[in-house]
């Protein structure tokens, strides 16, 4: 059985826009999570997270983060004042956004916030603690996979 050109051209077009809306379909359908909804905002004052950063990198002793498997431990430097020590460590989930929270910085006498694991899914979490002391603002981020 032989097409005709005519034909040809009206089953390839026919394919052509079926195919365009499945594709629509399908990305419609797919929920896409911004890293944050004002990133041109956060983009804007980039510099002051530099800045952070730098400062957070000449302390003697930076903040460990430390996972045993039951309790993820942010450990401030133990040459700091843990009273005056004030900020919040955000949970991040790169692949949900509806499991981020964030916990004040309440460090016990010995400068360490414990969280239970059970608050965490299994996979990747990024770790930002921003915390401030003596008026100085500091930024430590650490990945950590929960297995």
């Amino acid at each position: 059985m032989k097409i005709s050109w005519g034909k040809g051209i009206l089953i390839a077009i026919v394919i052509f826009i079926a195919g365009t809306f499945i594709m629509v379909g399908i990305s419609m359908t797919k929920n896409v999570d911004l890293v944050a909804n004002n990133y041109y905002e956060k983009e804007i004052k980039y510099q002051e997270q530099i800045d952070k950063l730098k400062k957070t990198g000449n302390l003697q002793e930076n903040v460990n983060i430390d996972y045993n498997g039951s309790v993820v431990n942010v450990k401030f430097p133990s040459n700091l004042d843990v009273s005056k020590i004030t900020g919040e460590v955000k949970f991040y989930r790169p692949s949900d956004e509806k499991k981020d929270f964030i916990v004040p910085v309440s460090a016990n006498i010995n400068g360490i916030i414990a969280i239970p694991a059970e608050k965490l899914n299994k996979g990747l979490w990024k770790i930002q603690v921003s915390w401030n002391f003596n008026n100085e603002n500091y930024f430590t981020e650490q990945s950590l996979m929960i297995q």
